[in-house]
Parts: structure tokens; sequence; C-alpha cells
């Protein structure tokens, strides 16, 4: 069964590529859609073009705000990393602190079972293995 845009009734993609429409505020993967803040969906595309690398908070807060930061813009650029996270789990998409650099955009399905590998954990917690 092909699910529908809620706007459009237009059949939403399969692919598993996150797609981001700034006019509508929309997100779309997995044939599932989210409808994203004005916030969220400039931030969400602004770490879709700079994915699969990090994006710096300066670039993070020229997205939101160009030359016009807000007052206390940092705590209001994670408050809206939060909420991104949050929009974004259906979809199997997330936002990753990468520290002391910034924020960088990863699909669920394929970067979180890489990171125990990296770290060196098992792979079955509590076995050993």
């Amino acid at each position: 069964m092909t699910s529908l845009c809620p706007c459009c009734r237009q059949p939403l993609p399969m692919t598993t590529r996150l797609v981001v429409d700034l006019d509508s505020n929309h997100a779309v993967a997995r044939g599932r859609f989210v409808h994203l803040q004005p916030e969220q969906a400039a931030l969400a595309h602004a770490l879709l073009r700079a994915w699969p690398h990090t994006l710096r908070h300066e670039r993070i807060m020229s997205a939101l705000w160009g030359n016009s930061p807000v007052d206390d813009a940092t705590r209001t650029m994670r408050t809206q990393i939060s909420r991104l996270r949050k929009a974004l789990l259906p979809l199997r998409y997330s936002v990753v602190s990468v520290w002391g650099e910034g924020y960088r955009l990863i699909d669920q399905a394929v970067d979180i079972p890489k990171i125990p590998a990296r770290m060196g954990l098992s792979q079955n917690p509590g076995t050993g293995a």
C-alpha cells in the first residue's frame, strides 16, 4: 500500500533518503511524512546539505537566523536541535552532537548499527561477544 501525503494526496517517495521541502515544511523518508516548524525545516535542510559531514554551530545559526541571531542563540539552537530530533524519529533519522564541532544528521538504520563496532562495544550486551 502506498502512503499519501496528507496535504497534496500524492504518493510519498519510498526512498530511504530524507527529503525536506522548505515551501511546505515537510520531511519525507521511507514512505513516511512529518510536518516541521519553519525553523526545524531550515535546520533539517542545512544538515541534509552538509550530510554526511558535521555542520558547525556558526553555520547552523546562519541557516536559522541569517545575520540576525536571536538573543541567547546557542540555547535556542539547542532547543531547535532537540525538537528536530523528536520530529525526525518516525522517519528513522536523528541529529547527533559532535563534541567541539557541531551537529550531524544520521540515518538511524545505517549509522546507529556502526557505532558500537567503532567504540569497541559488544554487539550483544551481556554476552561478552
